[in-house]
């Protein structure tokens, strides 16, 4: 885990497009929405839901990214789609589903610990390129944050 995390500045090698379009496109939601559940309050429950549905959207794509390092046929391969590798690339997206068929705060428990399970296996995992590594570190942390924080400002505003 160390080296995970003392490796972070790998990201400074994302390719141009991935950093704008996961940082500006994909993170963007998990920034705005809690600032405008505070700033908007009469459309705090459609907001608070759309930033659980955009969390449940997120970790689905998470897993379709394991599901594709898994399927190519290249002789660097590091993953084998095994039973174990296919079932925790299918897993997110389930779990996601079924956080937005919760009521209240459950939802948001479910992503939080499910992201928090794939941040865990990203730290110890080889299966990325280190710079994809330290990308993901840094995105399922602010997915992180803004689903606590939209979390815990429910709880006040609802």
């Amino acid at each position: 885990m160390y080296s995970a995390v003392s490796n972070l500045p790998n990201v400074k090698h994302t390719p141009p497009a991935v950093l704008f379009l996961g940082l500006y496109c994909g993170a963007m939601p998990f920034f705005l929405l809690p600032v405008l559940i505070a700033a908007v309050q009469s459309y705090a429950k459609i907001l608070i839901y759309a930033n659980l549905s955009y969390g449940a959207i997120i970790l689905a794509y998470l897993g379709a990214v394991r599901w594709a390092f898994a399927l190519p046929e290249t002789k660097d391969k590091k993953m084998e789609p095994t039973f174990l590798n296919m079932g925790l690339a299918v897993s997110p997206s389930c779990i996601a589903w079924a956080a937005l068929l919760l009521d209240g705060s459950a939802g948001f428990l479910l992503l939080v610990g499910t992201f928090t399970l794939i941040l865990l296996q990203d730290l110890y995992s080889d299966i990325y390129p280190p710079w994809y590594k330290s990308f993901r570190i840094i995105l399922i942390g602010i997915a992180l944050l803004s689903l606590l924080t939209t979390l815990i400002m429910s709880r006040f505003i609802c």
